[in-house]
């Protein structure tokens, strides 16, 4: 069972941790005095901060195991069990600036889509999305004014909030993380500012997810969304769809309430 690629931010070439949580298809290993780190078989891409073993077998582990890093490979409980493969590949996960796509019209009918959807979800998970969706959509218009206490108050209403092992609102405001990285970097510092005093109102994977993106680090199925928006984006956006249980939607939804609120601005301007 080899490592056949890893997601950047690279990983220090020694260390040493243990295991932080595991499921089926992955396993996350926090680093001795660090971040998580997840080692992973997920075919649709690559997470940042992550080992990709195709193989992977998740069964014979524990929480709290030492792993360790050296020139071989990652030791478990002492036993040389992943050796790095020779020909590993390293996979950009940052988010480079690119142009606003100024023609959208297929990313619009899936924004009004992904919101009726979310509507239409029963009972306790309809009224928080619809929690979400107001705070986010009154996020942008916020950050874009310089209001840290709105901008505060929003963040505040979404962190944390919401279904799924990374929670809805943990999602969304990664979507925007990563649209703003693309499209409006200006932007992230307060908003950076404003989200990481409140990863603690949040679990400690989402959280990571979180700190990476406002770092500009996100899976490589959210930067095939933001490469080809306005440009054959159909393939991409099915596979960001196809991640988690709402993970994916939810991203999406993000990365699309960014992009209009950038877009009706711009619009505005002229």
């Amino acid at each position: 069972m080899h490592i056949t690629k890893v997601g950047t931010p690279m990983l220090p070439s020694d260390w040493t941790g243990e295991i932080h949580s595991v499921f089926h298809n992955s396993c996350n290993i926090r680093l001795s005095g660090g971040p998580l780190v997840c080692l992973h078989r997920f075919d649709f891409g690559i997470l940042p901060h992550s080992l990709y073993v195709p193989e992977l077998n998740t069964q014979p582990f524990q929480p709290g195991q030492p792993v360790q890093a050296t020139s071989a490979g990652l030791m478990v409980d002492g036993t040389l069990t992943f050796p790095w493969a020779q020909h590993m590949e390293v996979v950009d996960t940052q988010v480079t600036p690119g142009t606003l796509p100024h023609t959208w019209s297929d990313e619009w009918q899936t924004f009004e889509q992904l919101q009726q959807t979310q509507k239409n979800t029963p009972d306790m998970m309809g009224q928080v999305y619809a929690s979400l969706t107001h705070h986010l959509g009154q996020l942008l218009p916020a950050l874009f004014a310089g209001g840290q206490e709105a901008v505060t108050q929003h963040c505040y209403a979404c962190v944390g909030l919401g279904q799924g092992l990374t929670p809805s609102g943990d999602d969304m405001l990664l979507g925007v993380l990563a649209a703003l990285h693309r499209y409006a970097p200006a932007y992230i510092p307060l908003l950076s500012q404003t989200i990481f005093p409140l990863l603690h109102r949040t679990n400690e994977i989402s959280a990571s997810y979180l700190d990476l993106a406002m770092k500009g680090y996100v899976a490589t199925p959210v930067l095939d969304v933001l490469y080809h928006l306005g440009q054959n984006w159909e393939a991409p956006k099915q596979i960001l769809l196809s991640v988690g249980h709402s993970s994916g939607s939810d991203i999406l939804y993000g990365i699309l309430t960014a992009v209009k609120e950038l877009w009706d601005k711009e619009k505005g301007r002229k």
